[in-house]
């Protein structure tokens, strides 16, 4: 269906300067807008774990297309609990240029659930307060959990 692949609308420049600045910031080398592999993004929405593969394995079997970073944020969910993939990928086009572009693989279930909870409200109102600080949230999560006690019978 058409609702499940498309293509957003380019990254509007305030906040691709933004998103530069607070992640890639520190980078070398190069400027941090030249670490931005998102201004161009698609989607695809996949229900199940054999759709999710098939689409990792139309583009590993796709000539005109490299792989470069996979960030599984189903392994290391984003603050507000929301899971998914994102793909950079190096994408010839047809004059033989290379493009680098992100493809975000969806769980239709979860996406679902955020569009009806508004999570992503949340996320914007959020995010600059966490931004560069993902690591130190997660290092003082895993810190101030309780130990598990173990005990030899």
């Amino acid at each position: 269906p058409s609702d499940r692949v498309g293509v957003a609308p380019l990254k509007k420049r305030e906040r691709a300067a933004a998103k530069a600045e607070e992640d890639y910031g520190r980078r070398e080398p190069g400027p941090p807008e030249a670490w931005l592999f998102d201004v161009v993004r698609g989607k695809a929405v996949c229900e199940t774990g054999d759709e999710i593969l098939a689409v990792w394995e139309s583009l590993a079997n796709d000539p005109n297309v490299e792989v470069v970073r996979v960030k599984n944020r189903c392994a290391t969910p984003k603050f507000n609990g929301y899971r998914d993939f994102l793909i950079n990928l190096r994408v010839q086009v047809p004059s033989g240029a290379w493009h680098m572009c992100e493809l975000q693989v969806w769980i239709k279930q979860i996406t679902d659930a955020e569009h009806e909870l508004h999570s992503h409200v949340a996320y914007e109102y959020f995010r600059s307060y966490f931004s560069g600080n993902i690591d130190a949230m997660w290092s003082a999560k895993a810190r101030d959990a309780p130990e598990t006690a173990t005990s030899s019978s």
